[in-house]
C-alpha cells in the first residue's frame, strides 16, 4: 500500500469516529506546552417583542 493511502485511510477514520487526534498526538501537544481551547456552550438570548 502506498503510504499516501494509508495516510488517507487514516485520516478518514479519524473524521468518521469523531476523534480529533489520537493519544499520542495530545501526549505530544502537552510536551510541547500546547493546550487547545476548550468549547464554550452559546445561549441565545429570547427577546420580547
Amino acid at each position: 500500500m502506498r503510504p499516501s493511502i494509508g495516510f488517507e485511510k487514516y485520516f478518514l477514520h479519524k473524521i468518521r469516529t469523531g476523534k480529533s487526534e489520537t493519544l499520542y498526538e495530545r501526549l505530544a501537544l502537552h510536551l510541547l506546552g500546547i493546550e487547545k481551547l476548550k468549547a464554550i456552550e452559546v445561549v441565545p438570548v429570547e427577546t420580547e417583542y
